[in-house]
């Protein structure tokens, strides 16, 4: 196994955003926050702070509520697609409707899982693809339970014409 090459070790960043820090100033270009007085130097000199070795990118946090513009092009896609089919067929909408909309919540309840829990981006092909299993998965069960419903049905009118025969 070899050994992995150092990282370049950046001078005069902001200890807090990582940002490249000015020469002269006392506070952050890019967060604002004011930069910490380093052991040794006095405080006119901590604009200026030398950044250790960073392997990895900051963590990413996600807020209690976020979308992004590709998820919310997707709801108003699916919205356009269900309403054209409701102009068109109003009884396949219906079919679309239950196909879609519970394929959509199980793909954003993923996508939040992912970020709260594994605290990861999930790309929009992953987003994809969920939604393409669960939809499909989605109407599978839908199927099976069309086919149930006729079984039961047929049953229920075998039952019925063998107790009409009875009282006949």
């Amino acid at each position: 196994m070899s050994k992995p090459s150092p990282v370049a070790v950046k001078e005069n960043v902001c200890v807090y955003c990582g940002a490249e820090a000015g020469a002269a100033s006392s506070q952050c270009w890019m967060c604002g926050r004011p930069s910490p007085p380093v052991r040794g130097k006095s405080s006119s000199d901590a604009a200026i702070v030398p950044a250790a070795v960073v392997l990895q990118p900051p963590n990413f946090t996600p807020t209690s509520y976020s979308f992004s513009i590709a998820s919310a092009l997707t709801v108003i896609s699916l919205i356009a697609v269900g309403l054209g089919l409701a102009r068109i067929e109003p009884g396949l909408a219906m079919v679309y409707a239950m196909v879609a909309l519970p394929a959509f919540i199980i793909t954003a309840v993923r996508t939040r899982a992912e970020r709260t829990v594994k605290r990861r981006q999930v790309g929009w092909g992953e987003q994809l693809l969920t939604f393409l299993l669960s939809s499909m998965a989605v109407f599978g069960a839908f199927i099976v339970m069309q086919i149930a419903l006729a079984l039961a049905l047929f049953v229920v009118c075998l039952i019925a014409i063998g107790a009409s025969q009875i009282w006949q």
